[in-house]
């Protein structure tokens, strides 16, 4: 069993750059996988030149999701390596065979639920696909789209590169900040972080409920409160789980405090909403964690 890592990078000026899935497969291997897009290799390599380890791109590998509550029975029936919670914790990840192939299954996922990410060569990706089906066919397994669990992402609020988080954010102002450890010693940006702290935040990320039907709200959409655009949304959609048309968004640290009232401009149209606390779902994070 090794650690998995989803990571955001600070760079010198304390904002976030960039996000990636590190998986310490080994005691001196790192794999990364990543939309090469958006990764930037040579910051990696720059950063960890002075460790031990031995950077791995997982250039010709696929990733395919089984989450829910029954997605450990499943994956179970098709896995050599113990993935029970005990064998297999939260934020943990397994060299293995999955179907017969070989793969990293790494404790993660997005949705909220006890999942898994399953990493492998992308040279089986039907061969995969088929054998979750066929070892979920009697669990009820069935398929999810990417706007599916951008709503339970929004629902338990994990941040979207280029949405909620970018490189004009710093991680207090994203709610990030308990990741923040500024007693560890040095670290990339710490010095910006310190400065941020001690000044503190001029906005924060907030959740909002909206008093009306679902509404479309691309990143940047307009906040407004007293006809005055104070802020940006970076999403609302109906949730399904909690029946409520729920949001994300940056507003001033004063209008940031729950039951405070904003109003969202999307096109020609404004509707009210409300600050609620966050996350909307689970908030504890027992359900990711059985």
């Amino acid at each position: 069993m090794a650690l998995s890592i989803a990571v955001s990078r600070l760079v010198d000026q304390g904002l976030l750059n960039d996000n990636s899935l590190l998986t310490n497969v080994a005691a001196t291997s790192v794999g990364i996988f990543k939309d090469e897009v958006l990764l930037d290799l040579s910051y990696v390599e720059d950063s960890s030149a002075d460790a031990d380890i031995n950077i791995v791109m997982a250039g010709d590998g696929t990733i395919i999701e089984i989450q829910g509550p029954n997605s450990r029975d499943i994956l179970q029936n098709i896995t050599e390596a113990d993935i029970s919670n005990k064998a297999l914790p939260y934020f943990r990840c397994v060299e293995t065979k999955v179907a017969g192939i070989d793969a990293i299954v790494a404790r993660l996922g997005v949705t909220g639920e006890l999942g898994y990410e399953i990493v492998y060569d992308s040279g089986f990706a039907w061969t995969m696909y088929d054998a979750l089906l066929d070892a979920g066919r009697d669990h009820g397994l069935g398929l999810c789209g990417s706007k599916t669990v951008g709503i339970f992402r929004l629902e338990k609020v994990y941040h979207i590169y280029t949405r909620e988080i970018d490189e004009t954010t710093n991680p207090f102002e994203a709610n990030l900040g308990s990741f923040v450890q500024l007693d560890k010693g040095d670290f990339i940006g710490r010095d910006a972080m310190l400065a941020v702290k001690e000044k503190g935040v001029d906005r924060k990320l907030v959740g909002y409920e909206v008093d009306s039907e679902p509404i479309v709200v691309t990143p940047g959409t307009p906040i407004e409160i007293d006809s005055n655009t104070v802020g940006k949304a970076t999403f609302a959609a109906y949730s399904p789980t909690l029946d409520k048309v729920l949001g994300l968004g940056y507003v001033p640290v004063e209008h940031s405090q729950e039951g405070s009232g904003l109003t969202i401009v999307t096109g020609s149209k404004k509707v009210t909403a409300s600050v609620v606390d966050t996350p909307f779902f689970d908030p504890k994070g027992k359900r990711i964690r059985i």
